[in-house]
């Protein structure tokens, strides 16, 4: 309640507000009543370290982390807005090769129960893999070898791990929420 009277408070009595993207423009003018003209969005970027990764990087982060030659990749924490049961359901029905893999990498907050069940019930074996935290000096090779990248959440505010996957060449399929379809588009 307090956070929540908070962001209203500053957000009326602001005299600009900054913000990172078009749909959190538009969730504050919903939310919180703000004036569209006193809001302002500047795109963050990614670090010059994302860039397509040579074979060789790429080559070692997939023995280092058990990776198939071909596979569909998810970074970020695993909690409920992230839809990855809703993913776990797709991969397997999508026309994939069978030696594609899924790999979810992040750590689990929230929801992580569902995701179990998903990959359970989706009985997908050792073609899902899981990944706790990834070291962000193997994230550039570990998009650049990805066959795509999956961001399919319920909603984003920016979504940072898509356009690191674009930097790194990886072709990226996201949802048609929040602001991934202004990012990516």
């Amino acid at each position: 309640l307090y956070l929540e009277w908070a962001i209203r408070r500053h957000v009326r009595v602001a005299t600009q507000v900054l913000t990172i993207s078009e749909a959190s423009k538009r969730d504050l003018v919903r939310l919180y009543g703000a004036d569209p003209a006193r809001i302002h969005v500047a795109y963050p970027a990614v670090d010059e370290r994302f860039a397509p990764a040579s074979a060789v990087q790429i080559g070692e982060v997939r023995q280092r982390y058990g990776l198939a030659e071909h596979y569909v990749l998810h970074l970020g924490t695993i909690k409920p807005r992230k839809n990855l049961p809703r993913l776990v359901r797709a991969f397997g029905q999508a026309a994939l090769s069978p030696d594609t893999q899924l790999v979810l990498g992040g750590m689990t907050t929230l929801g992580g129960t569902a995701l179990e069940h998903a990959i359970q019930e989706a009985a997908l074996g050792d073609r899902v893999k899981r990944l706790a935290y990834v070291p962000e000096v193997d994230l550039p090779a570990l998009y650049s070898g990805a066959s795509a990248v999956a961001i399919v959440s319920l909603y984003e505010g920016f979504g940072m791990p898509a356009l690191e996957a674009l930097a790194c060449g990886a072709p990226v399929v996201v949802s048609n929420r929040g602001s991934l379809p202004e990012l990516v588009g």
